[in-house]
Parts: C-alpha cells; sequence; structure tokens
C-alpha cells in the first residue's frame, strides 16, 4: 500500500474531507489530491503531524510494505474505527484498580469507624474538641495516615486512567 493509499484511508476513517485535513495541515486541497494520487509527497513537518493525527508510527505512512494492520508495527498499532488505543485500555485499567482500591479503603474506613467510633476529646482550652464517629476512630486509632493514603490512591488512579486521554485532547 503506498503513502497515498494509506493517507486516503485514514483520512476518510476520521471521516475527513480532502479540504478539513488540508485546513488541519495548513496546505492546499490540491496538495492532499496529490499525495493521495502519489503525485507528490509532503515535507517533513506534514509527515509527522499526519502520524500525529492519525495515530501512526512515521514509517507505517512512508513504507510501502506495511500494507494492512497486520504489518503495523506493535508501537504504532491503532484502530482507526474510533475504539480506544492499546495503551489506553491499559491505562485505565491500572487507573481503575488503583482507584478502586484507595476508594474500598475509604469505604472500609467510613463503615469500621461507624461501628467503632466513639467520642474522643481534645483537651485544650478554648480550643477544647470532640470527635465522633470516623474522625473519632481514625484520631484514637491514629489512622488518619491511611484515609491520607487512600484518598491519595484515589486521585493517582484517576490520573493515570485520564492522562492519555488529555494528552491525546492537547495534541489535537
Amino acid at each position: 500500500m503506498t503513502f497515498g493509499e494509506k493517507v486516503q484511508i485514514l483520512r476518510k476513517a476520521k471521516g475527513m474531507s480532502q479540504e478539513q485535513l488540508a485546513k488541519r495541515l495548513n496546505v492546499s486541497r490540491q496538495a492532499i489530491s496529490k499525495w493521495e494520487q502519489g503525485l507528490a509527497t509532503p515535507d517533513v513537518s506534514n509527515v509527522i503531524e499526519l502520524s500525529k493525527l492519525f495515530n501512526v508510527s512515521i514509517d507505517y505512512l512512508l513504507i510501502d510494505y506495511y500494507g494492512n494492520d497486520d504489518h503495523i508495527p506493535p508501537v504504532a498499532k491503532n484502530d482507526i474505527s474510533g475504539k480506544a488505543l492499546p495503551g489506553t485500555k491499559m491505562s485505565t485499567l491500572v487507573g481503575g484498580l488503583i482507584s478502586f482500591a484507595g476508594a474500598a479503603g475509604i469505604l472500609i474506613l467510613c463503615i469500621i469507624g461507624s461501628v467503632r467510633g466513639k467520642a474522643y476529646w481534645v483537651f485544650g482550652g478554648e480550643n477544647a474538641r470532640v470527635y465522633t464517629g470516623i474522625a473519632a476512630f481514625l484520631k484514637i486509632n491514629t489512622l488518619t495516615w491511611l484515609m491520607v493514603l487512600c484518598v491519595i490512591a484515589v486521585l493517582i488512579g484517576l490520573v493515570v486512567i485520564f492522562s492519555p486521554k488529555i494528552k491525546n485532547w492537547l495534541s489535537n
């Protein structure tokens, strides 16, 4: 499959017209037409932009023997039908597990705290405080650090889940 054929297939898979692609790359529609017909080739900066836009490797675009998806190197393999990329699936899985573990820890601490939380007084004159429920449980058993760790795990998991999506959004 030639460079032009690949560009045409990828462009159509994204639902873009030649004019839309040309506008995105800041070139003329005729330039896109010539690339797809094999009458001209883009400069390096446009090849790089095509690679980013279509989420394929530069060598996939330029090397003719990469004829179909089976020939795409594993690093560049993607699904042009709009499904999530393999890296995105993995980050979603890992991030989900981290967030789930943190949320489960918070839930367990809250349940135990509501069952075993007794009143807890901190004496200090005007600043005297009374803690009950989960706050009392965490203070009595000095487990505030564990609750903080669980909250951090939830946040880290969310960052892992959404970072590829944010990077992809920022690059487009």
